[in-house]
């Protein structure tokens, strides 16, 4: 009886080498390709970021720096990247003064009358800067200015009452705010006296 032992064929040298060299050669073309794709996609976040920049930037430039002067002081430093500048944070009208005249009260944002005397784009806050208009000791304007304060403190519960007249009732005479400087204010500042608030930016 014969019997038959089937011979199984191993892969030679050859062949080995030939399956190495596909697969070096497939791997180093899947490389160059993801290589390639990410050049691609952090050049293009790049450019993105940078019409990013350019739009803020295009927005900026009617709205915060139209406002600004350089003789005034208004900016601080200057590079080819960036303008550090004083925006306009806020507006508001003085309601009462306190007795040491380092705090004043300005009514609401909001009044039933829709007249708005306080508008913020940013609450002002510690850090920040107010112009508060002088009247002046003569009855002209030629003596007219803008005293420049620190703001020393955020915003708290203050009363504008109704006998102002810039407020109409107890809920908006309860909701008016109290802002704290850093000095005294001028005797010449009254009430009813227009104050600008402004904010570092970059």
């Amino acid at each position: 009886m014969l019997t038959m032992t089937s011979r199984r064929r191993a892969f030679t040298l050859t062949e080995m080498l030939f399956v190495l060299v596909v697969f070096g050669l497939v791997a180093g073309a899947t490389m160059r390709i993801i290589v390639r794709q990410q050049k691609f996609y952090a050049s293009t976040s790049d450019l993105i970021a940078m019409r990013n920049s350019l739009r803020d930037l295009g927005e900026a430039i009617p709205l915060d720096l139209r406002r600004i002067s350089s003789v005034g002081g208004d900016i601080y430093a200057m590079s080819d990247s960036s303008v550090d500048f004083r925006l306009a944070t806020g507006i508001s009208v003085i309601c009462s003064i306190g007795a040491l005249r380092t705090t004043v009260v300005v009514p609401p944002p909001t009044l039933s009358s829709r007249t708005a005397l306080t508008t913020w784009i940013s609450a002002p806050t510690t850090g920040d800067t107010a112009f508060v208009y002088d009247e002046g000791a003569a009855g002209g304007v030629n003596d007219d200015t803008w005293d420049k304060v620190a703001v020393t403190a955020a915003l708290s519960v203050g009363s504008c009452p109704t006998t102002s007249g810039y407020t109409a009732n107890a809920t908006e005479a309860a909701a008016a705010q109290t802002v704290t400087f850093g000095t005294a204010l001028n005797a010449n500042v009254v009430v009813g006296a227009l104050i600008r608030f402004f904010r570092r930016a970059k």
